[in-house]
């Protein structure tokens, strides 16, 4: 079960921000059937934050 969703305008800068950081990801970054991108981490609490694009940015 998802904790937060949080709107971003350039889903895929800052996917690739955490990346190279070595965050762990519950779900890489994709294209949801709707037309948003979306990705999801989990926090050291086991907590999941799912970031999320419109279909028509980033």
């Amino acid at each position: 079960m998802l904790s937060a969703t949080i709107v971003v305008d350039a889903i895929k800068p800052l996917f690739l921000e955490y990346q190279a950081v070595g965050v762990r990801f519950h779900q890489t970054l994709r294209t949801e059937p709707w037309g948003s991108r979306t990705f999801i981490v989990g926090d050291p609490d086991g907590n999941l934050i799912a970031f999320a694009s419109s279909a028509t940015s980033g």
